[in-house]
């Protein structure tokens, strides 16, 4: 008969939420710079600098432009981390 601790599903639902939070805070503030990354690869004519692809993506899109695409990598985000936290659970939580 497996037994599960209650005070060990509590402590993986925190570390899941903080890990959701922690990634997702980290997509917010990388996702710009990859954009810029991307643009610059993509697009060298009209992005001759780092900073002028950031402004042009500003002044042409607002600031949203630089989160355009953004909700896959946080749904992504989101995914991986329920899955390692009901992993996590299952193989050290439950005897």
């Amino acid at each position: 008969m497996h037994v599960i601790d209650p005070e060990a599903v509590d402590f993986v639902k925190r570390e899941f939420v903080a890990g959701g939070a922690a990634g997702s805070i980290g997509i917010f503030i990388g996702y710009p710079f990859d954009i810029v990354k991307v643009n610059l690869q993509v697009l060298p004519d009209k992005y001759p600098t780092a900073w002028s692809c950031f402004t042009q993506i500003c002044r042409e899109d607002g600031v949203l432009g630089l989160y355009r695409g953004c909700m896959l990598p946080l749904l992504m985000q989101g995914g991986s981390d329920f899955f390692v936290a009901d992993n996590f659970c299952a193989i050290l939580y439950v005897r």
